[in-house]
């Protein structure tokens, strides 16, 4: 293989490198879109299940587990799971672990997401059924006005990703040659 095609290769890998790397940032933005829709979708039923039910965290979370889709799913089941082995401890803290170890690992979530999520625990088991299903209300709120913040940020920043990403592939190829 000659110089020149084995440059030609390699100028091409970096293109495609970067691009893919673009669409992969801009993904994120999406996935995160995705995954604020799911979490807001299994808070309103997770407020339903209590004011409706008047059944035990335990048992609403395990049957939203089911129920929601995506990371909301994972969220209830690990809180059922928690709350299922953790007897001497408080649900707030129940709820702030289910949150960090369901959705805190390699997720699009913004740290600021988390914590308004991690929120929703604070009246849990703490407060009639009125205030608790009015604190997750707040917290779906906060997770709405995220979900704009989101959007918004989706909208604006995917294309600058793909297009940088693309620039950058070209500016490595053009630094081979």
């Amino acid at each position: 293989m000659d110089t020149f095609a084995l440059k030609l290769t390699t100028a091409a890998v970096f293109v495609l490198a970067g691009a893919a790397g673009g669409r992969w940032q801009a993904g994120r933005l999406a996935e995160r879109v995705k995954r604020l829709e799911e979490l807001i979708g299994g808070m309103r039923l997770f407020q339903s299940e209590i004011y409706y039910t008047h059944e035990r965290l335990e048992t609403v979370a395990g049957r939203l587990a089911s129920a929601c889709q995506g990371c909301a799913s994972r969220l209830f089941l690990r809180f059922a799971e928690e709350l299922a082995g953790g007897e001497n401890r408080d649900t707030e803290e129940l709820w702030s672990g289910a949150v960090s170890r369901a959705l805190g690992k390699d997720t699009p979530l913004k740290p600021a997401d988390l914590e308004t999520l991690k929120s929703a625990g604070v009246r849990l088991g703490k407060d009639d059924i009125r205030g608790q299903c009015s604190y997750i209300e707040k917290t779906i709120k906060e997770l709405e006005v995220r979900l704009g913040e989101a959007r918004q940020d989706c909208g604006a920043r995917s294309p600058l990703f793909r297009t940088l990403g693309i620039a950058a592939g070209c500016a490595g190829a053009i630094l081979i040659f």
